[in-house]
């Protein structure tokens, strides 16, 4: 899911993944035209670098406080060092998100198991993102 993102802006994040990433320094919520199984989607970059990032389309009508949201509503991958680890066709509900919002932000509690399909090696874990602030506005959930 490599996507141009163009409009974008950065942010701070909380990440909860120890030993995989280091802190994350920044969060990409695209402002464009996106879908996943059809649906309109809210697309997230995050993580410390454009090199090592997960990329992830949430369907907007998933968005929901308390929901638990996973395939087909969500996809998920991540970069690491040219190293791409996907959702494996055969592993469909390799990625749940957990949302929780109030007035003023969304916060995703993402787990994951994801596969590099060259190599077979398998990403676990969790990570956790808040979009606040005016960057609320961005995911066109108003």
């Amino acid at each position: 899911m490599n996507t141009v993102y163009s409009g974008i802006l950065a942010l701070f994040i909380v990440c909860g993944t120890p030993g995989i990433l280091p802190a994350n320094e920044f969060l990409l919520v695209g402002d464009f035209e996106y879908s996943i199984a059809g649906k309109p989607a809210i697309p997230i970059m995050f993580g410390p670098s454009s090199e090592q990032y997960y990329d992830v389309a949430i369907a907007k009508e998933a968005v929901v406080d308390g929901a638990m949201v996973s395939n087909p509503y969500i996809s998920m991958s991540f970069t690491k060092d040219a190293r791409v680890y996907v959702c494996p066709k055969e592993h469909r509900d390799c990625v749940s998100v957990q949302i929780e919002m109030d007035a003023n932000s969304v916060e995703f509690f993402f787990d994951f198991r994801l596969v590099n399909t060259d190599t077979g090696e398998v990403l676990a874990g969790h990570e956790q993102v808040i979009v606040d602030g005016e960057n609320y506005g961005r995911l066109g959930l108003e």
